[in-house]
């Protein structure tokens, strides 16, 4: 196992992932443009964005899918009421997981991936799959072009959780 630091008296922490990707994601910050900004909205997840979010008249494409200070309402258009409201909710802790001021990551990540894989019985099996796809997107908007090195690495570290807990839907 490689270790990440000494510490007094010659032992050695384990590595810690969320420091480590913060400095990969440091050192390569910002990323490359891959295409043109009037080009994205054609491509994956600009596409699905411009498709499905909920958004006013006139919003442009970067504004859809960037990086926000805090969601707060659900990304998605046509949700039921109930799912709407946990989306809600999810978008709270999914700002307070990727923020600096989350005492209890690991319970706010566990909370998101149970959501995920079952709803208690609140919601039908079409809720509970939208609620995920909803999930996926919020962790996506708040990974793209997040100013903060870092809160990236703690929503791509929530990704990592999330689909190894519950597969993102595919876009057709």
């Amino acid at each position: 196992l490689p270790c990440d630091s000494p510490v007094p008296g010659g032992a050695r922490t384990a590595p810690n992932p969320t420091a480590q990707a913060a400095r990969f994601i440091g050192s390569h910050w910002p990323p490359p443009s891959i295409i043109e900004e009037a080009e994205a909205e054609n491509y994956g997840f600009g596409a699905f964005a411009m498709q499905t979010f909920r958004r006013k008249k006139g919003t442009k494409h970067a504004a859809l899918v960037s990086w926000s200070k805090s969601l707060k309402a659900p990304l998605l258009d046509g949700l039921d009421p109930d799912t709407a409201k946990l989306a809600e909710e999810i978008a709270r802790k999914i700002t307070c997981y990727m923020g600096k001021k989350c005492h209890e990551p690991s319970q706010v990540a566990r909370f998101i991936m149970r959501k995920g894989l079952s709803n208690d019985g609140h919601l039908t099996l079409a809720n509970t799959m939208s609620l995920r796809e909803e999930i996926f997107a919020q962790l996506i908007k708040q990974v793209t072009n997040n100013p903060s090195a870092d809160s990236t690495a703690k929503g791509w570290e929530l990704m990592l959780l999330c689909a190894s807990a519950f597969a993102p839907l595919s876009i057709e």
